[in-house]
């Protein structure tokens, strides 16, 4: 029993059969339709794998965001770890980090870096109030530190 042809030789049988048909102009314009065709479908999988490479090397290369918060023996100043970068903050700072944060306000937090600690958004990697850090000092903040009046 003979196999069935693939789609792939039916179409080949196909196009031989009409290039018998066809005179020198037109088997050259085909010729030359075939090598456009043959290229993009080249330039389509070095593009494919481009794209798996970026995309691999971008799941790699993500960092997990971390931040600690970690009070000074003395609690007059407070020790940030974000990223593994250390800020020190002083017990001031830290008072009105946390009244801002038991606002929920993480606009208000980033406002307030901006003008007060610039180099904690800078070294941290935050460019916007919407950053994932931001919301995480915050809950860090309400849940372990109280307001004072």
């Amino acid at each position: 029993m003979a196999k069935k042809p693939t789609l792939k030789q039916e179409l080949t049988k196909e196009l031989q059969q009409l290039t018998k048909s066809l005179d020198e102009d037109g088997i050259r314009f085909l010729l030359e339709q075939a090598l456009i065709i043959k290229h993009n479908q080249e330039v389509d999988q070095i593009n494919q794998k481009i794209t798996k490479h970026s995309k691999a090397k971008t799941t790699a290369t993500k960092k997990t965001e971390s931040i600690e918060i970690i009070a000074a023996d003395d609690k007059k100043s407070f020790i940030f770890i974000i990223n593994n970068n250390r800020k020190i903050v002083t017990q001031s700072e830290m008072r009105n980090m946390v009244r801002i944060a038991h606002q929920g306000n993480a606009a208000g937090l980033f406002t307030w870096l901006s003008k007060e600690r610039r180099d904690i958004l800078t070294d941290a990697g935050i460019r916007d109030k919407n950053h994932t850090l931001l919301t995480k000092i915050i809950n860090i903040m309400k849940k372990n530190y109280k307001l004072k009046n």
